[in-house]
């Protein structure tokens, strides 16, 4: 295979002292987290410079660029972008070796996210924000076919790679970072019908096939308690008890908003109304109201959160006063009743026994959107699904160096009779520098399920009696 290899740690070129390249990137599945693609590098270190005491360069965090270059059409592919982890060397004679291990832009989503409250928001736009929260602004792309409306989201403190499972499973989204180094989300309709960028017929060092009921699910239940903004400003919150402010001196306090019909504490309020003199607070002599009017000599301010706000009041007059009334007045985004949404396949159950698969999530606004996900997946996964493992041959350079995470590939296989599309679940690269460049791939896939879905402009799968529309 005439490719070049290019292999970088921080701004050190070590192509030519590397012994061995690993890297693995893997697509996660709907009920589970984004995962972090690793690569690991084995480099000669004989004489010690590119040990972490002898080079500044060498230090965790450190970009790592990992790429390939046709020799013939100087076609550049790349293979991972990321950062350092960790860097291991051995001072024993003959095996002076530094080994750097590395992971994608996917271990940031390991930071705290404090991404405030989004109401009735897009899910690309969510995505957005969270990613800012994370820091990874800009180095992000969303599929445009993500059209839904997420009701009500707020992370506070929140690992981020929670916040975006959370959101991703609401939507059977993935999200990955490609091997450009870029975050990618995909909608849940991109593995169903995808077209295939690589084809194989024969051409392979190896494959595998394996069919399992593992995964099988056939009694799939979807609930959702979603929360809604209320139409008109209500009282969120009130003072009961009656605090004393000394003559030229302040009180702070917290105040939790309560869901003004259910009494739930610390429900969420949007666009709350800074306190206003008389309407919302009272400042007086007596503790019962009465004696002088010291409201015009105080002032109130506060600073608002999510569920709570933080209160200062100041008492700017010559006399002792009382905090005879305080309240907070907002938009109460309130617990809506918990729904869920059942889809058995009799069939599968009877062959398969009864496999449950339940998500519980508040992302989800109405019975439609969990009954359409819940008959999705259950569509999906009511029969074993095969995985396949390919191995191309060297000379496919395009169809091997091209696909990415989620794609298709288009594999015949007269031995195991395979022959048919794939999608791509995980990519493995491993560069044997020392037999000369020696490099070889494997895909790991999953059936690219078609027969219960619309697809158009399909002889097969186009009919309208047969095949259910995506949602």
């Amino acid at each position: 295979m005439p490719l070049d290899f290019a292999i970088w740690v921080a701004s050190n070129d070590v192509s030519e002292s590397t012994i061995l390249a690993v890297v693995n990137r893997k697509l996660h599945a709907v009920n589970d987290q984004p995962q972090i693609g690793e690569a690991q590098i084995i480099i000669d270190n004989d004489l010690g410079s590119l040990s972490p005491q002898s080079n500044s360069d060498m230090i965790p965090n450190a970009p790592v660029h990992v790429m390939a270059t046709d020799t013939d059409t100087t076609t550049p592919y790349e293979i991972f972008n990321g950062f350092a982890k960790n860097f291991a060397t051995s001072p024993e004679y003959g095996k002076r070796a530094l080994t750097v291990t590395a992971q994608d832009r996917a271990k940031f989503f390991n930071r705290q996210v404090e991404a405030g409250m989004s109401v009735d928001t897009d899910a690309k736009s969510l995505y957005t924000e969270v990613f800012s929260a994370l820091g990874l602004t800009g180095v992000h792309s969303i599929n445009t076919a993500i059209t839904d409306v997420i009701p009500f989201a707020s992370y506070d403190d929140q690992l981020g790679v929670t916040a975006l499972a959370e959101i991703s499973a609401s939507l059977a989204a993935r999200v990955f970072v490609a091997k450009d180094g870029t975050i990618r989300v995909i909608d849940r309709n991109h593995t169903v019908s995808p077209a295939a960028v690589g084809s194989f017929t024969t051409d392979m060092f190896g494959l595998s096939y394996a069919l399992s009921d593992d995964g099988v699910k056939n009694d799939v239940r979807i609930s959702s308690t979603p929360r809604k903004q209320d139409t008109s400003v209500a009282t969120i919150s009130f003072l009961e008890e009656v605090p004393a402010v000394a003559a030229g001196s302040e009180i702070e306090f917290f105040m939790v908003y309560r869901d003004p019909i259910t009494e739930e504490d610390r429900t969420p309020a949007n666009s709350v109304v800074p306190p206003v003199s008389t309407t919302d607070w009272a400042l007086n002599a007596a503790s019962d109201g009465g004696g002088a009017d010291l409201t015009a000599q105080g002032s109130v301010t506060a600073s608002l959160f999510t569920k709570s706000a933080k209160v200062t009041v100041r008492n700017t007059s010559g006399s002792d006063g009382f905090l005879t009334k305080m309240q907070l007045r907002g938009y109460p985004i309130r617990l809506q009743p918990t729904f869920t949404q059942v889809t058995e396949i009799g069939s599968s159950q009877t062959q398969y026994d009864l496999q449950t698969f339940s998500l519980s999530t508040d992302l989800i606004a109405d019975r439609e959107h969990a009954e359409n996900l819940s008959r999705y997946l259950a569509l999906l996964w009511k029969d074993p699904q095969p995985v396949l493992k390919v191995k191309p041959k060297r000379g496919l350079i395009d169809s091997v160096m091209t696909p990415e995470l989620g794609d298709a590939i288009h594999v015949v296989d007269s031995m195991t009779g395979v022959g048919s599309s794939w999608t791509i679940n995980k990519i493995g690269h491993t560069i044997d520098m020392a037999q000369g460049q020696a490099h070889t791939v494997e895909f790991q896939c999953d059936y690219v399920v078609l027969d219960q879905f619309l697809v158009l402009d399909n002889a097969v799968f186009g009919k309208l009696d047969v095949g259910r529309l995506a949602f």
